[in-house]
């Protein structure tokens, strides 16, 4: 199992849907941005899925701009782009969420 745990931004407000059997999930993305070693930013996105109580969590709790802390099992999948290339996207089902204060926000 690939366990990832990560701070970062949301890109856009959690997304709240069902399933076809009723239950409930919500998407959203979380931006984790570093620097290498030449000082140029990284960006890496984490596609977040979290359901039933720890959905509505985030959707009481998240909104678009939010510094978050996530964990959970993560899955790295691949995929053809429209213009015919390859890329990878990671996804994480979320478990546990943390809310740092805004004063420990590194930026």
């Amino acid at each position: 199992m690939l366990n990832i745990s990560a701070f970062g931004f949301l890109s856009f407000d959690p997304q709240e849907r069902q399933t076809n059997s009723g239950l409930s999930l919500v998407n959203f993305k979380v931006v984790v941005k570093k620097q290498n070693r030449n000082g140029e930013d990284v960006v890496t996105e984490l596609d977040c899925t979290a359901w039933g109580d720890k959905g509505q969590a985030a959707m009481q709790n998240l909104k678009k701009g939010d510094f978050v802390g996530i964990s959970g099992a993560g899955q790295l999948r691949g995929f053809d782009k429209k213009d015919g290339s390859s890329d990878t996207s990671l996804s994480v089902n979320v478990q546990e969420y943390s809310f740092p204060p805004k004063s420990s926000i590194p930026f």
